[in-house]
């Protein structure tokens, strides 16, 4: 008898370290991707989702395709587009009027005022009332230094409008320079 064992190889135990060292190096390729996706959904594992204009406008792409077959295609290049944001022009201020400038009169002080303005030039209005429309277009006649006195006498009967119809001093001011843009009395600014 032979006391002497052979030494052969375990082919057994071979085969269960080869499985694990495979298993191993797979499960740490799949781990590696997996922390890349978690917060990207790109292939690139870089986080270039977004179009770096608007933090809620966000797109991306996985251009890794998970399609499989004969006839099935991968795009090679993801291309992302954004619609640019819309640009509102600046909206231009309404064109001032003359009969405009008395806009931020009340009914009742405008109503005094066309009254206190018939009496008060009696020439000018001679059926005794007295309409924007006609003062306009007065003082548009007028020549330059002119308009400049009527701006004096207007300035006269908006102060003189009684109780309670009573015009404050900063809404005559704004009538008056509001007329001044309008006839082009003073430069615009």
């Amino acid at each position: 008898m032979n006391t002497e064992k052979e030494k052969k190889p375990n082919v057994p135990i071979m085969i269960v370290a080869t499985v694990l060292l495979a298993t191993t190096a797979l499960m740490l390729t799949t781990i590696e991707n997996t922390f890349a996706y978690s917060s990207n959904q790109a292939k690139s594992d870089v986080n270039e989702c977004g179009n770096g204009q608007v933090p809620t406008n966000i797109g991306c792409q996985n251009i890794d395709s998970q399609i499989q077959g004969d006839e099935n295609s991968v795009a090679l290049a993801g291309v992302q587009t954004f619609p640019e944001p819309p640009v509102t022009p600046p909206i231009e201020p309404p064109e001032e009027t003359c009969e405009g400038c008395f806009d931020v009169l009340t009914t009742g002080q405008l109503d005094a005022f066309l009254i206190d303005l018939a009496e008060a030039f009696p020439i000018d209005f001679p059926d005794g009332e007295a309409t924007l429309e006609e003062l306009c277009d007065i003082i548009e006649a007028l020549p330059p230094e002119n308009q400049q006195i009527a701006m004096g006498q207007i300035t006269e009967v908006l102060q003189g409008v009684s109780a309670p119809n009573v015009i404050d001093p900063a809404t005559i001011t704004e009538i008056i320079e509001c007329l001044e843009r309008v006839l082009g009395l003073t430069a615009v600014e």
